[in-house]
């Protein structure tokens, strides 16, 4: 008779190897979990650093204490009348001579809220007491002080409506002395500076032209004059910032001028030069910078020679 226990003794390893064989997976046919990898957070970008605040003082604030630096033409005639000539017997200018500085501080003027001015050129220095403030100029002021062998008048002001950073400041000197050659003589000094907020490095256009509007002040032009004080004619300055180029041509008295230069990016003296009339007669320089936002105004100093004559003045424009 069969024995049935050893038939089912003899299946049982063969289910337990069943089951440890079967087909890998859960025993109720769900997938296996799958697992994701986190996604790394963004880089933050960074917030760029905003470029420093630019600030433009103006250079007729005469509300409050003002100094600035400038460079300075310097020139020195011997007046006397021709007393050769029918009346009226016009002035005689000779002996000029001129000097120009061309370092940035070569002069510091400074204004005070009390209303007094002084000025200091190479080693001449010179105060304005507020008892010499002579008058309100359109745009500036100006000082006075007379005796009866020595005289001063210092402006400082705008010759351009719309300027606002750049000034220009003149000073006038007669003394009146001995002449070498018999007798008594004036001996006149005039000095001019560009005063102002000079355009930052970072505030500088790099490219672009530009056409300043604006006057040419100057000192006697001619060795005879019915008058002694400064000339004034409207001029304009053309600055191309791509190539670096600066040209212009001006009327100063009876001479008809052509600049040419380079500007830079200096952040001292910007603008350079030489002048030249067109009868060959004048040569000289000029030098300068650019002021106030964007080089919103342009002001230069000047001195032209000839063999007997000099001419010394500066220039103050503005840009549209």
């Amino acid at each position: 008779m069969p024995n049935r226990f050893a038939r089912s003794i003899a299946f049982l390893p063969l289910l337990g190897l069943t089951s440890a064989c079967g087909g890998g997976g859960p025993s109720d046919g769900n997938p296996p979990p799958v697992i994701v990898a986190p996604t790394p957070a963004p880089t933050p970008t960074p917030t760029p650093t905003p470029p420093p605040a630019v600030f433009y003082d103006s250079a007729i604030a005469f509300d409050r204490n003002m100094t600035f630096q400038s460079p300075y033409v310097e020139v020195n005639y011997r007046e006397r009348r021709d007393v050769a000539a029918p009346a009226p017997q016009p002035f005689l200018y000779d002996r000029a001579t001129g000097q120009f500085d061309l370092s940035p501080g070569a002069a510091t003027l400074s204004w005070n809220a009390d209303k007094s001015a002084t000025i200091r050129a190479g080693n001449s220095f010179r105060a304005y007491p507020s008892t010499s403030l002579s008058a309100a100029l359109p745009n500036g002021i100006a000082f006075s002080e007379w005796n009866g062998t020595e005289g001063n008048l210092m402006k400082w002001g705008i010759v351009h409506e719309q300027a606002r950073y750049l000034a220009g400041a003149s000073d006038f000197h007669r003394l009146v002395g001995p002449d070498p050659e018999g007798g008594f003589s004036n001996l006149l000094r005039y000095r001019f500076f560009v005063i102002g907020s000079r355009t930052q490095d970072a505030d500088l256009p790099t490219s672009g032209s530009f056409d300043y509007a604006g006057r040419v002040v100057y000192s006697p032009t001619t060795a005879f004059t019915q008058s002694v004080g400064e000339g004034n004619e409207q001029a304009s300055l053309s600055i191309d910032l791509a190539s670096g180029r600066v040209t212009g041509r001006w009327k100063v008295g009876p001479h008809l001028f052509d600049l040419v230069g380079t500007v830079s990016r200096s952040d001292t003296l910007r603008l350079s030069g030489t002048i030249k009339d067109f009868n060959g007669l004048f040569n000289g320089s000029f030098t300068g910078n650019l002021f106030g936002p964007q080089a919103k105004e342009a002001g230069l100093v000047l001195l032209a020679k000839s063999e007997d004559f000099v001419i010394g003045g500066q220039f103050m424009g503005v840009r549209p």
